[in-house]
């Protein structure tokens, strides 16, 4: 069991690139990491649902006492939870 988790979000984060991101968040959280790292460094394009999926997970980390953080958010990441108004998602920035 190691203490840190690293989801590398892949260019295009949309609903159709969304599932495999989804069962490494699930492997996180079954893992027994204490802390995870999402980086989103390379996202080129991030659509709702990816977002809705961040800030979900985001809510479940907290929920089971996870650290977690994004490494190096890319502006289109950072926009896209601008654009939405979901900003609170993105705790650590």
């Amino acid at each position: 069991m190691s203490d840190q988790f690293t989801i590398e979000l892949p260019e295009q984060f949309t609903i159709a690139t969304a599932m495999p991101v989804s069962e490494k968040m699930f492997e996180s959280l079954k893992s027994g990491a204490k802390n995870v790292e999402i980086d989103g460094s390379k996202v080129e394009r991030a659509d709702a649902s990816a977002i809705q999926l961040l800030c979900s997970y985001a809510i479940t980390a907290a929920k089971e006492h996870l650290q977690f953080s994004y490494k190096e958010p890319s502006e289109a990441l950072q926009n896209s939870f601008l654009m939405l108004g979901l900003t609170g998602c993105l705790k650590s920035v």
